[in-house]
């Protein structure tokens, strides 16, 4: 994310006086918001911790307010973080004979200047990581050629480390 200009930030919350609709629409708010990374909903000191990816503080911070407007009255406390380093791994685990990879995640912002045909295919990726270089071209109405060797090349850069799936991990 560093990469491409983003700050991670994390976000703790502790919530008080809700009904579990409230918070089951808080939380839906959170997830859907269009800066949301992650969101998790905990036991402990924190009931809520979320991620969003921010081109700067400012723009976090008024989208944080326009999240915390309508909730603020259920937070008792929270804590925000921007997060500077924090290792990533493949899931090894899974597969012990195969060596877990660290991904990159977060660091120095050395931002590299993306075109806008490298975002919208990011974009895609993002959405569905088994999405064919076909469908991506047909969107960007490009060759599967090219489309393919802008991927190449955002691997190369490390803008893109990796494919895969998420897990419900309670479901294994």
């Amino acid at each position: 994310s560093a990469r491409i200009g983003y700050t991670h930030f994390k976000v703790y919350l502790r919530l008080q006086n809700l009904s579990s609709k409230i918070e089951n629409d808080f939380i839906d708010a959170l997830v859907n918001h269009p800066y949301s990374f992650w969101v998790a909903s905990c036991r402990g000191k924190w009931d809520i911790i979320a991620s969003f990816f921010a081109k700067d503080v400012k723009i976090f911070g008024k989208m944080l307010r326009e999240i915390l407007n309508e909730y603020d009255q259920y937070v008792s406390e929270r804590n925000v973080v921007a997060v500077e380093e924090a290792p990533s791994f493949t899931r090894g685990y899974l597969l012990p004979e195969i060596e877990r990879k660290e991904l990159e995640y977060g660091g120095i912002p050395e931002i590299i200047k993306l075109k806008e045909d490298e975002l919208m295919i990011l974009k895609a990726l993002s959405q569905n990581a088994r999405i064919s270089l076909l469908e991506i071209a047909e969107k960007l109405k490009l060759s599967s050629e090219a489309i393919r060797q802008k991927i190449k090349k955002m691997e190369k850069e490390k803008i893109v480390q990796g494919y895969g799936v998420t897990l419900n991990l309670k479901k294994l």
